[in-house]
């Protein structure tokens, strides 16, 4: 009876953590909304249906006023549209332009969720007589966008059709008809330079019906082929055993061949009509249920296609009503998912609750017996590398491992690559060496159900696995570099002990050192190798000795080792000058042979630079990179944009208090809260700076910006606090350098920006993981570690941040001043409950907040949400002069602050994510995801003590 319980109770747990993964990953499907409907229901009524079958993402064609009153305060992200009428008067006048801005995008926000601007459909092929004055349209309305504040948050794009793709299979040699060159080059420009997605409307009904015969029906609707039937990329050898993704990839090919790498693809229609004439026998209800379904399934797995697997196919279905109006054949007024009634044409789950997951082919891809040992072992390499399956169950210790035989790993490895992703394209093939089974291949298990220990063990090891999943998933991280100047430094797999002890899960080397590459092997600990500020004179000048460089470093480990980045020299510009003129050069030779070894989509290359590279660094909104650099500065952001690579910048706020003269306070630097009279703001932007960190961050944002290159991320590769110096180093103190580094992780792992860039986060490496006593210099250079070289801790510190306080470690509270202007109070509550992030759901119509309905009450209640969550991430209590900080609980009845003694989570108002009332903010999501990985590691705990009752 306790193993029936417990089966029950894991898989509820497995099920809830699953659906964690999911959400943090971030793939939706959402839906059109057209209007040819005879009996349209009102904006609040179709609303109604959208939330009723959670959905979370609309299109619409239009910028219907009743709509956009409607989404107000949904969370329901929206993308607006620009119809093809409008088009030539906003390509030929800005003024135009800044009107529709105003009109329809400006005068909804923050309250109604806007994120993107699709401009006309189908221009290109639809309205070619507009298409001259396409992009000049979409620049006019991203000039609006950012006179009104509003670019970082809507984007701007416009959809195509498939048939601007000139021979789109194979999607390797796919290229854009070239009647469009032009106008396509000046689309992806404005895309890269806005850091906005390519729309994509891919229909495989029409490529299927319109095909002659050419592929199969089940290749249209996501359904497995027969090994005779496989469909794969003669250049790539990757499989398609979908028509969606192969249109897709097809498209990013296009875009390469454009020498264009970083623009992601949202595909903004497709669907399968449920209805048609005589004459259109493939547009079946059967047919658009299968499709739909399995196209949910597909996507909300969160990979991408093949040539692409970490950018999700986001996807927005065609379309929510059947259309009775349209013109056109039988099957055009059939692609609905419901009727007008909000009843569905068919049975379909947006969220893919209600669709099997399971093995839904009824069998298993195994290796054959007869096959040869060397094809096997290539097929083994690349299923658990390249292929993604979860190889963990066939290593040294683990339940799969014997029989140590490439047959049997293979099997395995085969199989769990088929079970997950048969519905995305995989197959079992495996160059002729693999087949189909309808026998369970399973040999342990049962053994495993009879023995408690080993099922305990297993499941630890299980949940382990999925802790570190969603750990990836969340993205925001703090890892630490390894200096090697230690005199009594740990050997490569105790120090690798020490840093899974201590639950760090991102690592930079300064060297390739192969000891630590072979020790970080299985481990699952992302790694950023180094060359050497010594080796890039010989890389820069050598496209072989980079080939060799990449090989024997790099693909040697991979992918058991998970090598991510290659940092090329440190502060090269400011410290080896005499090689920055090859510096570029080399990047170019390193990613050249990562491309040859087929490398260049999981590894990513950049050079870490220092502060000093820039020119007036406060305020952030006008600094700029130090002239004499222009050149390199330029081809290395080049660089980084062509390859989808991060700036790395080593960010080091002791040295820029220490060297400052006093100009600012020190809590500035140690992310401590300021007071009213010490706050640090940009005249420009009027954001607020509270950590020099995140300033720093932001100046060299802009300084990219300067540029005029606006979709660089940058990671932190250095940061960090001496904890002791000699006399003259005061600030040097085991005290600083643990506030510091504590409210660091606190700051990064809450998953937000810095104010500029708001949803991309402060990714980090602290510097560094031990007192390096070897170095060079005054006595706080040889201090910068967190542990000793015996693996104690220099002062408290958690990689995780799950022991560091999040409630209101301020003991004050955030309200509206009592003699504040209305007008400035109402400013302040929109910034807060919009641009802030403040969480304003209680403040709502029918809420424990809403009464009394004022908006000097209203207020209060935002600046407090906003203050009790950002004060560790440079938020104040200020708003325009209209707030003010008080110890005294503003709570009252059933209206709990954030930061009350009541409250659920200190520093925390309640969350309206946990009851599906919209998408989870920035802010939200590092916060909410850090929660939901303790009380994994909870689970943890619960199931060894669940698997010792086993066991008695």
């Amino acid at each position: 009876m306790r193993g029936m319980k417990l089966g029950r109770w894991l898989t509820s747990v497995l099920f809830l953590i699953v659906a964690t993964v999911n959400n943090a990953v971030g793939a939706f499907v959402g839906v059109n909304i057209g209007t040819g409907v005879t009996d349209l229901p009102s904006a609040s009524n179709l609303v109604a249906i959208l939330t009723a079958h959670q959905i979370t993402h609309v299109r619409l064609y239009d910028a219907n006023e009743h709509m956009l009153q409607a989404l107000s305060k949904t969370g329901i992200e929206v993308i607006v549209s620009v119809t093809d009428e409008e088009i030539l008067g906003i390509g030929k006048s800005a003024s135009v332009a800044a009107a529709w801005i105003s009109n329809n995008v400006a005068a909804y926000m923050p309250f109604t969720n806007i994120t993107a601007i699709s401009v006309g459909s189908e221009v290109l092929t639809s309205v070619p007589k507009v298409a001259s004055v396409l992009v000049p349209a979409m620049n006019h309305l991203h000039k609006a966008l950012v006179a009104s504040n509003l670019n970082f948050r809507v984007k701007i794009s416009t959809p195509q059709s498939m048939d601007i793709i000139s021979r789109p299979f194979p999607p390797s040699t796919a290229t854009f008809n070239s009647s469009w060159n032009s106008t396509i080059y000046q689309l992806l420009q404005f895309l890269q330079n806005t850091n906005s997605s390519y729309m994509l409307n891919a229909y495989p009904y029409y490529g299927y019906t319109k095909g002659d015969g050419i592929f199969p029906i089940e290749y249209a609707l996501f359904r497995p082929l027969s090994p005779v039937k496989q469909i794969v990329d003669p250049n790539t050898l990757f499989h398609y055993n979908s028509m969606f993704e192969a249109m897709v990839d097809a498209t990013y090919y296009a875009i390469e061949a454009f020498n264009f790498n970083n623009i992601p693809i949202v595909i903004t229609e497709t669907g399968w009509p449920s209805f048609g004439a005589v004459n259109e026998p493939d547009a079946t209800e059967k047919n658009a249920e299968t499709y739909n379904n399995n196209l949910i399934l597909r996507v909300l797995n969160g990979s991408g296609p093949p040539s692409q697997p970490k950018i999700a196919l986001n996807t927005y279905l065609y379309e929510l009503f059947n259309e009775d109006k349209r013109k056109g054949p039988v099957s055009e007024k059939n692609w609905g998912v419901f009727y007008a009634n909000g009843s569905s044409v068919y049975p379909l789950s947006f969220s893919g609750s209600n669709l099997s997951n399971g093995n839904s082919l009824g069998s298993f891809c195994v290796a054959k017996d007869d096959s040869d040992t060397d094809k096997l072992q290539a097929g083994l390499s690349w299923a658990c590398g390249q292929g993604q399956a979860n190889c963990v169950a066939i290593q040294p210790g683990r339940p799969c491992y014997s029989p140590n035989n490439v047959k049997s790993h293979a099997s395995y490895a085969y199989n769990d690559y088929y079970q997950k992703m048969h519905n995305a394209g995989g197959t079992c093939d495996f160059d002729g060496t693999a087949t189909t089974t309808t026998e369970d291949p399973t040999f342990i298990v049962e053994a495993l159900l009879m023995r408690g220990m080993k099922l305990g063990r297993w499941l630890t090891s299980v949940l382990f696995l999925i802790v570190a999943t969603v750990n990836n998933a969340v993205g925001a991280f703090v890892g630490v570099n390894i200096g090697t100047g230690v005199t009594d430094l740990p050997s490569a797999s105790n120090l690798v002990a020490i840093l899974t002890a201590h639950q760090i899960t991102h690592v930079r080397l300064y060297d390739a050192n192969e000891h630590m590459l072979q020790a970080l092997s299985k481990t699952g600990i992302e790694v950023i190798v180094s060359v050497t500020d010594e080796e890039i004179l010989g890389i820069g000048k050598s496209a072989s000795v980079a080939a060799a460089w990449i090989s024997n470093n790099v693909a040697a480990y991979m992918p058991f080792t998970n090598i991510t980045a290659i940092s090329v020299g440190s502060e090269v510009l400011t410290s080896v000058p005499k090689v920055a003129s090859v510096l570029v050069p080399a990047m170019n030779h390193l990613h050249k042979a990562l491309v040859a070894s087929n490398l260049n989509f999981r590894v990513k290359i950049s050079t870490p630079q220092s502060m000093d590279i820039i020119s007036r660094p406060f305020p952030p909104s006008t600094a700029t990179f130090n002239s004499s650099w222009n050149s390199t500065i330029y081809q290395l952001l080049q660089f980084l944009q062509n390859t989808n690579s991060s700036y790395m910048l080593n960010a080091y706020p002791y040295y820029g208090y220490t060297k400052g003269d006093g100009i600012f306070p020190i809590e500035y630097a140690l992310f401590r809260p300021l007071s009213p009279v010490k706050q640090i703001v940009d005249p420009n932007t009027l954001f607020h700076y509270n950590s020099m960190f995140e300033a720093m961050v932001d100046a060299t944002y802009y300084a990219i910006e300067a540029f005029n290159f606006n979709n660089i991320p940058i990671v932190i590769t250095e940061t960090g606090w001496p904890s002791f110096g000699a006399v003259n180093e005061p600030d040097a103190t085991e005290k600083n350098a643990e506030t510091y580094n504590n409210n660091l992780i606190l700051r990064v792992l809450n998953g937000s920006g810095p104010p500029s860039q708001p949803k991309i986060a402060l990714n980090t490496y602290l510097y560094e993981l031990f007192n390096e006593d070897k170095r060079k210099g005054p006595v706080s250079e040889k201090n910068w570690g967190v542990f000793y070289a015996n693996g104690s801790s220099v002062y408290p510190l958690s990689f995780s941040g799950s022991n560091l306080s999040n409630g209101n470690s301020l003991g004050s509270f955030c309200v509206a001043k009592d003699d504040s202007d209305t007008d400035k109070l109402q400013a302040g509550l929109s910034w807060a409950c919009g641009q802030g992030q403040a969480n304003c759901v209680a403040i709502q119509p029918g809420r424990p907040c809403y009464s009394p309905n004022n908006v000097k009450s209203h207020a209060s209640y935002a600046y407090n949400d906003y203050y009790q969550k950002m004060h560790n991430a440079g938020g104040t209590c200020d708003f325009d002069g209209t707030a003010t900080t008080t110890t005294e609980d503003p709570s009252y009845g059933s209206c709990i602050y954030a930061g009350s003694a009541n409250s659920s989570i200190g520093g925390r108002s309640s969350s309206s994510t946990a009851i599906g009332l919209g998408p989870i903010s920035p802010v939200g999501v590092g916060a909410g995801l850090n929660l939901q990985v303790s009380t994994f590691q909870y689970l943890i705990s619960s199931i060894s003590v669940l698997s010792a009752l086993m066991m008695s």
